[in-house]
């Protein structure tokens, strides 16, 4: 239950967090607009957030300065946009907001494509493990029990059990293939 809480709090905070303005009307008062596409940018966000940050200003009949926030913006995307953080920015599991210019996307998607795959591979080989687990600990309690719904549910149980492990080898194989990728990745570069 106490899960289920905690589950809850989580959703709730995210919705808030997702429905918050992306400025406060200090905030438009006082910000450099510069900066801020510079901070964008270098975080990954696409130009087009400016639409957001000028929304959030209107309604405190603040204007946003465009141009400045355009400047900082090419600035920013540029340190984001390299190999390396593409590669990092994979590794990590971040998704990629489609924000590299087309002369930087390259370069970028060529480390971050092989290093995502990757992390979605571990992620599901994990997430099927963890799965089994749970699987066969329910099993194992099911097939103590003499309640005939939980011999029912064992029946089932035990299918999924079986559908999980079916999945594994073909998942194993997915993450060889993506350790491949990136070891290719590495060595073009390491030869560049």
């Amino acid at each position: 239950m106490a899960k289920l809480g905690v589950f809850i709090s989580v959703i709730l905070g995210l919705f808030v967090l997702a429905s918050c303005a992306t400025l406060n009307e200090n905030e438009c008062h006082t910000v450099n607009w510069q900066q801020l596409g510079d901070r964008d940018g270098a975080q990954g966000f696409a130009l087009t957030r400016i639409a957001k940050h000028n929304k959030a200003c209107q309604k405190h009949g603040i204007s946003s300065d465009v141009p400045a926030y355009e400047a900082g913006w090419r600035a920013g995307i540029e340190r984001y946009c390299t190999p390396q953080n593409g590669f990092r920015t994979g590794r990590s599991g971040i998704t990629y907001r489609n924000s590299c210019p087309s002369n930087l996307a390259d370069g970028f998607l060529g480390a971050y494509i092989p290093a995502r795959n990757l992390y979605i591979a571990e992620r599901d080989i994990a997430t099927t493990e963890s799965r089994i687990d749970t699987l066969i600990s329910e099993i194992t309690r099911l097939a103590n029990s003499s309640n005939v719904e939980d011999k029912a549910r064992l029946k089932e149980k035990s299918s999924e059990l079986r559908y999980e492990r079916d999945n594994l080898p073909g998942l194993r194989a997915d993450l060889e293939i993506a350790r491949r990728d990136v070891n290719d990745y590495l060595k073009r570069v390491s030869h560049q």
